[in-house]
């Protein structure tokens, strides 16, 4: 199997799990409701499941539709 076809066929998956008691009082002062920290805006406008996202550089596509 060509590497370009096993690329095609991968699936990424990030797990974002947790009771979220550490940052609720910063996400619920900053956004107005105690959101989920993954969806959480901190600094740099991205969210940090965006930022995790960037910092695994997955060959896998990052809409999770198929390519071709």
């Amino acid at each position: 199997m060509a590497i370009q076809d096993r690329r095609e066929n991968l699936w990424a998956i990030v797990l974002a799990a947790g009771e979220g008691t550490r940052l609720s009082t910063l996400t619920s002062f900053l956004h107005g409701w105690n959101m989920p920290k993954q969806f959480a805006v901190l600094w740099g406008g991205r969210t940090f499941l965006t930022r995790t996202l960037d910092r695994c550089d997955c060959p896998a596509p990052a809409d999770g539709r198929r390519r071709g």
